[in-house]
């Protein structure tokens, strides 16, 4: 089970749907583009949504994984959720 992966895209989610009825929804997005920085930066020792992974997945008995292809991973979401925050507050006319 990919609980970090699971726990972002109900983070996303969440955020999509706050957007489209509350601006403030925007802080959320501004949250998971943290989330992966610091997952890049650290792995799932700082970040909030690896951290509640980590402790639902040894509630369940997982073994939970680390390295490199996490962190590259990361820095995609990282990369994607930073473009998509950029692009939401750059205006755009058309």
């Amino acid at each position: 089970i990919r609980l970090a992966g699971v726990l972002t895209c109900l983070t996303s989610l969440a955020t999509a749907v706050l957007l489209y009825w509350f601006t403030w929804g925007t802080y959320l997005a501004y949250g998971l583009a943290f989330d992966f920085f610091l997952r890049v930066l650290a792995g799932s020792c700082l970040s909030p949504i690896g951290r509640i992974a980590c402790i639902l997945a040894k509630c369940i008995g997982n073994k939970p994984r680390v390295g490199r292809p996490k962190q590259f991973a990361s820095l995609c979401g990282f990369t994607f959720s930073l473009l998509g925050s950029i692009f939401y507050i750059l205006p755009f006319s058309g």
